[in-house]
């Protein structure tokens, strides 16, 4: 009888297993949000061995929330992104550094599985190749590093590194310290892969690519500049003058794309690289305005790339000259797109204004000299922002679309662009904490 009860519970379980895993991670998140008790110090160590800091805690959050509603819009691609998530959040509360760099690397598993055996485009092999390469070989000398702090210190532990505070380091050193988050970010010259593994990846594949996993390359570049704040003052001018040119280059870049899809993750190389730039000047406000970046970058671009997928799934193409008429078919769907394409460009309604404004500050107080590319970079960012709205409400139908909006669409949407503006009405709190 017993035997009987099990099997029809463990019955019920496998066909309600999305419904068991939203309310698991809805759980974890209200537990995680409850026991954020020391969530604005500078770090603590939680049961030992899980390192939780002001940052790292918003990402976790970040995490839970998207891998909630991916699993909410998926059919069976779940174990995908149970597995990932995990990765994810272990990779953001090691302790260790070697344990940073363990799960950094085997979360490329699940995204090489998403694009090379889940991806429906012939490219698909060489976009996933690409993604392998590019990580693969920036984590080498990463590896490296470790052992030479290791030999060094006698410790790899977050903790004790940031307050050694490491002096002497040299650029070649310093430049092994980085690249693999670089090339994660990406930032420009190592960005080639990332255009490429959101085109040929579904569409839940491109969504926890932009909200979660360039973030981990972010995370890493933080934590790997408090651990000698001293020694790479001097090289991060010369990377920084790289960057604000490259990040100019890749946002005149975006309006010659006809790829709505492309358009949405040369954006994210945009954003990302001025978030870049503000961690790179080591000022506390810096930091602060790149941590706020990757929250409103996360669930915008999130919602984008899944509003593109809206489109093509009803006109077979992400063409944006094809995509034209939207205003005469979903005007509901046409709001929501507009509320997320206003977020894109840092409008000021979105938390990504307050990222903008923040960064805009730290760069301008760090030098002078970028206040010409910082306006032409948020000039040529509303174009494209504003170009691809245009261009896809307007005009006449190229395709007859009888299709209507599914209410999960619209849920996935709120879930999305609701939180990214409610947060920016609550700004006042990253500015007194952090």
């Amino acid at each position: 009888m017993i035997m009987m009860e099990m099997f029809s519970l463990l019955l019920m379980i496998s066909k309600n297993i999305k419904l068991v895993l939203q309310n698991c991670l809805c759980i974890l998140l209200i537990n995680y949000l409850m026991s954020m008790n020391n969530i604005w110090m500078e770090n603590t160590n939680l049961y030992m061995y899980f390192y939780q800091d002001k940052y790292c805690s918003f990402l976790v959050l970040l995490n839970l929330w998207i891998s909630m509603i991916l699993i909410m819009i998926t059919k069976n691609k779940n174990f995908l992104i149970i597995s990932l998530m995990i990765l994810i959040n272990m990779t953001f509360m090691s302790i260790s550094m070697i344990f940073f760099y363990i799960w950094f690397e085997i979360s490329l598993i699940p995204l090489f599985i998403m694009i090379f055996l889940l991806g429906k485009s012939k490219e698909r092999t060489l976009s996933s190749m690409y993604m392998l390469m590019y990580t693969m070989l920036g984590s080498l000398p990463l590896f490296m590093t470790i052992f030479l702090f290791y030999k060094i210190n006698n410790s790899i532990e977050w903790n004790f590194l940031i307050l050694f505070n490491m002096e002497n380091i040299n650029f070649i050193i310093y430049f092994n310290m980085i690249i693999a988050f670089l090339i994660k970010i990406p930032v420009f010259g190592f960005h080639i892969w990332l255009p490429k593994a959101h085109v040929e990846a579904p569409v839940y594949g491109s969504m926890i690519l932009a909200s979660i996993v360039l973030k981990m390359g972010m995370m890493g570049l933080m934590r790997m500049m408090m651990i000698s704040l001293d020694s790479v003052k001097k090289f991060n001018m010369m990377i920084m003058n790289i960057l604000i040119l490259g990040t100019l280059m890749i946002s005149i870049l975006c309006l010659m794309q006809s790829d709505m899809k492309s358009i949405v993750a040369y954006s994210s190389v945009v954003h990302m690289g001025i978030g870049t730039i503000s961690i790179m000047t080591l000022y506390k406000w810096g930091y602060s305005g790149g941590m706020v970046m990757m929250i409103g970058h996360g669930l915008c671009s999130s919602a984008m790339f899944y509003l593109v997928n809206v489109f093509y799934s009803r006109s077979s193409t992400r063409i944006i000259f094809l995509n034209k008429g939207n205003i005469n078919i979903n005007p509901s769907m046409v709001f929501l797109w507009f509320i997320a394409c206003i977020g894109n460009m840092g409008a000021p309604i979105s938390l990504n204004f307050f990222s903008e404004l923040m960064m805009t500050n730290t760069i301008i107080s760090w030098s002078k000299f970028m206040v010409l590319f910082l306006i032409l970079i948020n000039l040529f960012g509303s174009l494209f922002s504003m170009n691809l709205f245009m261009m896809t409400i307007h005009g006449n139908i190229f395709k007859k679309i009888n299709s209507p909006i599914k209410m999960i669409e619209y849920y996935t949407l709120i879930l999305h662009l609701v939180p990214l503006n409610l947060l920016s009405f609550y700004s006042w709190i990253w500015n007194i904490n952090f």
